[in-house]
């Protein structure tokens, strides 16, 4: 990750792991039985940071 900040590199990287457990669990509950790998990478990628807002956005 290029980040000047460990502070803000840290922030994303939990986010990001939130983000990441969310989709997962979902996946084990079912509600996205078809799913595969690059579907997560695909939403991984169209997530985009607000460094205003501090989040991110889908």
């Amino acid at each position: 990750m290029k980040c000047n900040s460990y502070k803000i590199c840290k922030f994303i990287s939990i986010n990001l792991y939130q983000i990441t457990q969310s989709i997962f669990n979902e996946v084990r509950e079912g509600y996205m039985k078809d799913i595969t790998l690059e579907d997560v990478k695909s939403i991984l990628r169209d997530m985009k940071w607000t460094p205003s807002q501090g989040q991110f956005l889908s």
